[in-house]
């Protein structure tokens, strides 16, 4: 019966708000748990209300009853009725029989552009957050269709991301330029090129919300998700290390540019900081501690607790002139990178180009901004420094276990010195 539904092992009811009657009330939909997993018994709790649902469908022009009616179904106390044998299934073939939805009002399907936009206005995102997310549904769209949601299958979903894997980055030319549908269309790209794992992990997550949190459990528009049961493994390809040489080649490239495209590549290399971090620089962020008697970057907030903290700035920053640029700016460091990260990522690209450096290592792992942090961990550690002093640098959570953790607070910042000034790159 198309009222009354089974999810979760309860019956439901659900009744649909005829368009022509939707601004008499403030949703689309009626929904009510009818408490039983006897499908009997839950016909039995909607027998005294099916003239009620009648009465809605027969009425074309709104008016004071039709809300009457609606406001009937909502609050109505749903008892079983005593029926006798058979009368469940004669009851429910005579509805079948008079209560047909007529053709002109027959609910449209619930389309994938449709549910998206009362999705996002569900999840109220922010706008930084909505944009990241509508380019993935941008993808999602352009492999699945403007479909009804209810026709979408696990095995759509499975592919959705099987196809979505074998696309190219879009922060990398010329794919940036490209819409969705171009990207599908690629025959072959580089492997250094390709999507990674955790970002089609992203691209699940986005399903799962959509598909299960919202369309299935939210709204109940779906009795099961499409993304139930899918497993999908993300194995991160490691990031690679730069080599001394390497490293020595990109400062120079550095060295040569002005403004960000030189001192974001420099502080990079030399304070082991994420992307993020680094183009949020403001130039308060730039403080002296007059017990080291050195200047440091103060950064506020990142993805954990631990990653606000103090960065001593190194000596060969010192030595380039990082102060003097500094002293010229008021507000962001890098004011150009604040809404535009993926420039920095392409400037990247373009030393690793003109210094001829490989992009991927013998061990299949890729050469990218990130790797400054691999690389600056890595020689850190190849120095012999503390592991929690170095893990206060980069922001990494302290390793301590048991009571000890309560007890260990922040390092003064001329115990963190050893750390930065052991990075040296001959």
């Amino acid at each position: 019966m198309q009222y009354i539904h089974l999810r979760n092992k309860t019956y439901h009811f659900r009744f649909v708000i005829p368009q022509r009657f939707r601004h008499l009330y403030p949703h689309k939909e009626i929904k009510r748990s009818l408490r039983t997993d006897s499908y009997s018994i839950a016909v039995s709790r909607l027998a005294n209300h099916f003239p009620v649902i009648h009465q809605i469908n027969q009425l074309i022009a709104p008016c004071d009853h039709v809300t009457q009616l609606i406001n009937h179904l909502r609050q109505c106390e749903l008892n079983s009725v005593i029926m006798p044998h058979g009368a469940v299934y004669e009851l429910t073939a005579s509805l079948q029989r008079s209560l047909p939805i007529p053709p002109a009002i027959t609910p449209k399907p619930y389309l994938l552009e449709d549910a998206w936009a009362d999705f996002v206005e569900w999840k109220s995102w922010s706008v930084k957050v909505e944009s990241g997310a509508k380019r993935y549904f941008e993808f999602i769209k352009c492999c699945l269709g403007n479909v009804a949601v209810t026709q979408i299958t696990k095995q759509d979903i499975k592919s959705l991301l099987t196809r979505y894997a074998s696309t190219p980055r879009r922060n990398i030319k010329p794919y940036h330029l490209l819409s969705p549908q171009e990207l599908l269309e690629l025959n072959e790209v580089e492997q250094v090129h390709l999507v990674s794992s955790k970002t089609v992990k992203e691209l699940f997550k986005l399903c799962q919300g959509f598909f299960s949190s919202y369309l299935t459990k939210e709204v109940d528009i779906l009795s099961e998700s499409p993304t139930n049961n899918i497993k999908f493994e993300s194995s991160s390809t490691r990031f690679a290390v730069f080599s001394d040489n390497e490293i020595n080649a990109i400062r120079l490239f550095a060295k040569h540019h002005h403004g960000w495209r030189k001192w974001v590549l420099l502080i990079a290399i030399y304070s082991g900081a994420r992307r993020s971090e680094i183009t949020n620089l403001k130039a308060t962020d730039i403080r002296f501690d007059e017990d080291a008697q050195r200047h440091y970057f103060w950064i506020a907030e990142g993805k954990t607790k631990a990653a606000t903290r103090r960065v001593p700035v190194h000596h060969e920053l010192m030595n380039a002139g990082f102060l003097s640029y500094v002293s010229l700016k008021t507000d962001y460091l890098f004011p150009e990178l604040v809404d535009r990260p993926n420039a920095l990522t392409n400037h990247l690209h373009k030393s690793i180009r003109n210094s001829n450096i490989t992009t991927m290592n013998d061990l299949g792992e890729r050469k990218v901004f990130h790797s400054f942090r691999h690389t600056f961990i890595t020689k850190s550690r190849a120095g012999g420094v503390e592991l929690g002093l170095l893990q206060e640098v980069v922001g990494h959570e302290k390793s301590e276990s048991g009571i000890t953790k309560r007890y260990t607070h922040s390092y003064p910042l001329k115990s963190l010195l050893v750390v930065i000034d052991r990075v040296e790159f001959d």
